[in-house]
This record gives structure tokens, sequence and C-alpha cells, in this order.
């Protein structure tokens, strides 16, 4: 565990060497605003991907469902009325 004076300044140091200095805030953060809208469309694309590949998993969750009831219960009436034979 980090404590004391000493790991904070070695969060910091470990902080600006992995993400850049603090200083550097107003040069590099344009920059990375401009890289995170270039990918807005592709986000937004592949979103709506995945929201329509729930939306066929969820039908196809539903129809296997209605499907397996059917067969339980035409099996279950089945053992039933050969019972009565």
């Amino acid at each position: 565990m980090i404590k004391g004076p000493g790991g904070v300044e070695y969060l910091h140091k470990s902080f600006a060497d992995r993400y850049g200095s603090p200083s550097d805030a107003l040069a590099t953060l344009p920059s990375t605003a401009r890289w995170i809208s270039s990918l807005k469309d592709v986000v937004e694309e592949q979103w709506n991907e995945h929201v329509s590949s729930l939306s066929i998993l969820t039908e196809a969750d539903h129809v296997s469902a209605s499907f397996g009831l059917f067969f339980f219960s035409f099996f279950s009436s089945k053992e039933s009325c050969a019972s009565l034979h």
C-alpha cells in the first residue's frame, strides 16, 4: 500500500509518465477531443449493431421458449394419454 507524501509523489510521477504532464494538458486535450470526435460515427454504428443483435437474440429466446413449451405440453399430454390406456 502506498502511503504518505512519498506515495502521493510516486503516484503523481507515475501518472505523468503514463499520461503526460498536467502542464501539457492544454496542448494534448484538444487532440484527444478530435480523436474521440472522429470515432463518434463508428461508435454509433457499433451501438446500433449491438442493439439490433440484442433484439434478435431476445426474439430467438422468445421463439425457443415458446417452442420448448409446445413440446413439453405435447409430450406431457401424450404420456398422460398413454397412461390412460
